[in-house]
């Protein structure tokens, strides 16, 4: 017991080893929920040794998933390690479709397509229907929430349907089964049918998986939390979240405040907070503090700096234009690495979009600075990153191999403006490689079939490098099969790019939503400005409590440092945190 004891404080502990009730906690950034609760599943495990049960741990993104595995490891007892099945709520619902599917007429065998893949599956469904002029990327946004929200599309989704939605949701629903195929929101939908269909798969369940934790609760949908209540049985079932309402980012994925209070509702859950900031000094803390009590809706909470071994700055800085702002930005990280003996993963750049890092990126090249965009959406949904993916498919003998690898192909060619592949050549160049370690095989894959010439000097060239890095990264993480390893890349694509960027000993640039949960020294929040934080589309701004929550995320990441800059009208959000102390540079 004393490795449960010795990293947690006093507070934590008598959370961790209380089991008999449903609980919730509210935990502020840098608190040590996730500790908290692996710490919480050891106590339970060590109190029922020898028990045939086991624990369900779930959580929202793939990187969290791979964080409460790694943390669980040392903390379950080796021959408990069984007894753990931890993941994300996507993995969970693919595991119970191959398991029990059939229930329902779903094959266990399936293959899990990623967005892009579906895209061009609804792409075919509206050829199949003879509906032009739709763009099937902006549609799949639009039937994915629709899906995740339970609820009837808009008034302007339907036009973007040619007014046909439901039959092209119906179409769309059939080409995937035909084919034995699964998007993202199959992983939740069709399980929570599953058990609604099936009572006694329910109690199956409840009585596998008695003690069910979540973690990142405000990032759930209202799906997800349907799974959840399924999966519970009143009386016999123990539930432990932890989630914080002032992280809640995801409101157009259906992640709401909402979700916070029905479980605790739902569960009948107490509630516990944790308030002890052991990330950003006292001055961060402050400022973060003052910002997001002017949200409505809130937990009665603030949070308290526990740091004490270091102090912490918040700056602020106005420039003439963006590209004035990139380039003191850029030019202030470059001579902090030079004078002040620092690493450039030391420091973050976090933007509210992802179009406000292009002047950053320049100024940073400008000045010599080696910087990784984490989380760029133009690799892993480019063509190269397809292709490599299908060359893994093509290796794993998936069926429909030669139809997913054409489209890519197709968009390289056209975007090289050569015939550098064709579906045929790199097939044949495939089976007659496909005798190789994986890795091996990809590389002699481009570089025998000329793409890795043909790509030299373009960003097509930078796209499968980076591509092929996350399937090293993946066979790396010891899977034991193709098939396993082509659901590895399709689910968990973002994870391992991220990793692989993150790994790198350059400025992290990256969108705030990208950076949560992680945590950097000196962090650079840009275009702190009127119309940008909070975003304004059009004539209206978007939820300006989860735009203020995006700045709270953005400055609670800082472990020493925040610099705010701006080179337009202030945000609304500046005048919130005026009375801190925050110098001018």
């Amino acid at each position: 017991m004393e490795i449960l004891r010795s990293q947690l404080n006093d507070e934590q502990l008598a959370i961790a080893k209380e089991l008999g009730n449903n609980r919730l906690v509210i935990a502020g950034p840098g608190s040590g929920k996730t500790r908290l609760l692996v710490h919480r599943i050891g106590y339970q495990l060590r109190a029922s040794s020898g028990s045939a049960f086991k624990v369900l741990c779930l959580t929202f993104t793939t990187e969290a998933a791979k964080e409460l595995s790694s943390r669980l490891k040392p903390i379950v007892p080796t021959e408990d390690h069984w007894r753990v099945w931890a993941g994300n709520f996507h993995q969970f619902g693919q595991h119970l479709l191959a398991s029990h599917g059939h229930l329902i007429g779903y094959s266990r065998v399936f293959e899990v397509i990623d967005e892009s893949e579906a895209s061009e599956v609804l792409d075919d469904a509206l050829r199949h229907l003879g509906i032009r002029g739709v763009d099937a990327a902006r549609l799949y946004y639009s039937i994915s929430a629709f899906r995740g929200r339970v609820q009837k599309p808009t008034l302007e989704e339907l036009a973007g349907s040619a007014g046909r939605f439901d039959e092209i949701l119906k179409t769309y629903a059939e080409l995937k089964r035909s084919n034995a195929i699964m998007d993202f929101d199959d992983l939740i939908d069709i399980p929570l049918k599953l058990l609604k269909n099936n009572p006694h798969l329910q109690a199956y369940l409840s009585d596998i998986y008695p003690y069910v934790f979540v973690d990142e609760l405000q990032d759930t949908s209202l799906l997800q939390l349907e799974l959840l209540k399924s999966l519970f049985n009143a009386g016999r079932s123990v539930i432990f979240g932890v989630a914080d309402e002032d992280q809640v980012l995801y409101e157009w994925r259906d992640a709401r405040l909402a979700t916070i209070r029905e479980f605790e509702e739902h569960f009948k859950a107490e509630t516990t907070f944790l308030v002890l900031n052991h990330r950003s000094p006292e001055p961060i803390v402050t400022v973060a503090n003052m910002l997001i009590r002017n949200n409505p809706d809130r937990y009665d909470k603030e949070l308290k700096s526990a740091v004490m071994d270091r102090t912490g700055t918040v700056h602020l800085h106005s420039d003439r234009n963006a590209n004035a702002e990139a380039a003191f930005i850029a030019e202030r990280i470059a001579a902090t690495i030079e004078n002040d003996n620092r690493l450039p993963r030391e420091f973050a750049i976090l933007a509210r979009v992802n179009w406000l890092l292009d002047p950053l990126k320049e100024a940073l090249i400008a000045a010599g600075v080696p910087f990784v965009h984490v989380g760029d959406p133009s690799i892993a949904k480019s063509a190269p990153a397809r292709l490599i993916k299908g060359a893994v498919r093509v290796a794993a003998g998936h069926p429909n191999s030669e139809q997913r690898i054409q489209r890519p192909i197709e968009e390289i060619n056209s975007k090289l403006g050569i015939q550098a592949l064709t579906v045929e050549g790199f097939l044949a160049l495939a089976q007659a490689l496909n005798h190789e370690d994986l890795s091996v095989f990809i590389q002699r894959l481009l570089d025998e079939s000329g793409l890795s010439s043909a790509a030299e000097g373009t960003d097509i060239q930078n796209q499968l490098s980076v591509a092929n890095q996350v399937v090293e990264a993946a066979i790396r993480s010891g899977v034991r099969d193709l098939p396993e390893l082509m659901r590895l890349l399709v689910l968990e694509w973002n994870r391992l790019q991220s990793e692989v960027l993150n790994a790198q000993n350059k400025v992290k640039v990256m969108t705030i939503h990208q950076a949560k949960g992680l945590e950097f020294p000196t962090v650079y929040i840009p275009r702190v400005e009127e119309r940008l934080l909070p975003y304004r589309r059009k004539d209206s701004y978007t939820n300006v409590p989860e735009e203020r929550r995006l700045l709270f995320v953005a400055i609670t990441r800082a472990q020493s440092e925040v610099v705010m800059s701006l080179s337009s009208a202030p945000s609304p959000f500046l005048g919130e945190i005026a009375e801190c102390d925050i110098s001018q540079i």
